[in-house]
């Protein structure tokens, strides 16, 4: 890109938000300060000294590492630990995290690698979840990477080595804010409409395929744009507004929320109240046709996610739950 324009685009990024100048982005500037990207003078002095991380953090970051891949057992070492992200260069901010990965070969995983990796990832979520650690007010995510996965981050510091993979460079941020604003107004309109599923009730399992199919779009798409535009590309920059806006985190409760919701039964007075993701689970292991009927009928005509059962229609229930033999059985036209 000719320099002239790399300049200009650095101009833009450090100028105040002045609205005029770019359409239709008062609505996100009001809710995230986008100034919150641009470029730093120096290296975080809280994790650095100079272009190294201060001893303290680095024997910290490397026993975290060294331990919570001792806890997965898998019998062999990891390559390298690797800190990346905002606080590896120059554009951290209070909202950064100490983006902390630990590299292994896979092809070293029995059985089914890919398999095996996607239980380990998952694992690895539910110890950042269960975890609250900071380091110098900043929280520490772990991560798992195939040590042939190629960096997008422009700042790759090894833990493990005390050196840089790619030292970031103090450059040219290009930061595309009508494209930030159209795809993230895309996408905060698309969490609203499945809000209005989740609270509408009727179909809690869509909300729940809603949802994974929602992180999973917003994951491709911040993979795409850092493959294509680094860290500053619109898809990555809108990923960052919507964990600063805590759109993930209300959509990973919902997700949680909206599956209790569709497993539970409580009691209502001599009857009970079924959700109906439950009666759907249990239509799918029967095969009486009387069964599958009244089961479906319930279905049909709940309300709110739930079905109301009458004290007549919970003793019916008890027995499709339970499997009793079909003479012993007394089936509500209800």
């Amino acid at each position: 890109m000719d320099n002239s324009i790399r300049v200009k685009l650095r101009q833009r990024l450090n100028e105040s938000t002045e609205i005029d100048k770019f359409s239709n982005l008062e609505e996100v500037l009001n809710e995230v300060d986008l100034s919150a990207f641009k470029l730093n003078d120096t290296l975080n002095t809280e994790i650095w000294v100079g272009d190294k991380i201060k001893e303290p953090i680095h024997k910290v970051l490397l026993k975290i590492a060294n331990d919570y891949w001792e806890s997965l057992e898998l019998g062999f070492d990891y390559d390298e630990v690797t800190m990346t992200g905002s606080l590896a260069n120059y554009n951290w901010s209070k909202f950064s995290d100490v983006d902390l990965h630990i590299l292994f070969d896979t092809n070293k995983l029995d059985g089914d690698s890919e398999l095996i990796k996607g239980l380990l990832d998952a694992k690895t979520r539910k110890w950042n979840a269960d975890h609250d650690i900071t380091v110098k007010g900043f929280d520490v995510e772990l991560y798992l990477q195939d040590k042939d996965e190629p960096h997008h981050s422009t700042g790759v510091y090894s833990i493990t080595n005390s050196d840089w993979v790619k030292e970031p460079v103090r450059g040219i941020a290009e930061l595309d804010r009508p494209t930030i604003e159209k795809k993230y107004d895309t996408l905060t309109k698309r969490i609203g409409d499945i809000e209005k599923e989740f609270k509408n009730g009727d179909d809690l399992e869509g909300v729940i395929d809603d949802i994974t199919k929602f992180k999973e779009k917003v994951r491709n798409m911040r993979k795409a744009g850092l493959e294509t535009g680094g860290e500053f590309s619109p898809s990555n920059i809108v990923f960052k507004l919507l964990r600063r806006n805590d759109f993930m985190g209300k959509l990973n409760d919902m997700q949680t929320q909206a599956y209790d919701k569709s497993v539970t039964i409580t009691e209502n007075g001599g009857g009970k109240s079924v959700a109906v993701g439950y009666l759907k689970g249990l239509l799918n292991n029967v095969t009486v046709r009387g069964d599958i009927k009244v089961l479906q009928g319930w279905i049909n005509n709940s309300k709110d996610g739930m079905v109301q059962l009458t004290d007549k229609q919970s003793k019916l229930y008890n027995h499709i739950k339970n499997g009793t033999p079909i003479r012993d059985r007394y089936h509500s036209k209800n």
